[in-house]
């Protein structure tokens, strides 16, 4: 595996450490009453799922919105969030990229094997959006052909 996918998942990982943290803070308010299983749409959903699943969300549309898609972990490892041009995403795109990211985590043994086994260095959302994820300071084409 390269490199780069190895600290891709790196800052996945950071990330994921920091979504988990923020959700124990924000599960440990939620009212006892409210941690049952409910029938919604005939699929039973636990609500801690959707709780984390939300965190997730609001954890990556801040970044989108403050750092054009440049999560903490990929900020810890040196890594940028760039079109295919080397150009910061705009917002509307960032948005769309992380709500395609939330899907392909909950379909996530599918995407990861794709990302992890495929040919390329690119994920679902980012085959989608023709973006990738690219070292700091690094020009886009010695990224690519590395």
């Amino acid at each position: 595996m390269k490199i780069a996918k190895l600290n891709r998942v790196g800052a996945l990982i950071i990330d994921l450490i920091f979504i988990s943290l923020a959700y124990t803070l924000i599960f440990n308010f939620i009212p006892e009453e409210w941690l049952t299983t409910t029938q919604q749409y005939g699929w039973v959903l636990q609500t801690g799922t959707l709780l984390y699943y939300g965190t997730f969300l609001v954890y990556f549309l801040l970044f989108d919105f403050t750092n054009s898609g440049d999560s903490p972990g990929k900020e810890l490892l040196k890594l940028q969030t760039r079109d295919m041009s080397g150009q910061k995403l705009e917002r509307k795109r960032s948005i769309k990229r992380t709500l395609l990211k939330l899907v392909s985590m909950i379909i996530c043994p599918v995407s990861a094997l794709l990302y992890l086994f495929g040919e390329g260095e690119f994920s679902l959302h980012d085959a989608y959006f023709n973006t990738s994820v690219f070292p700091q300071g690094k020009p886009v084409k010695n990224h690519l052909f590395n």
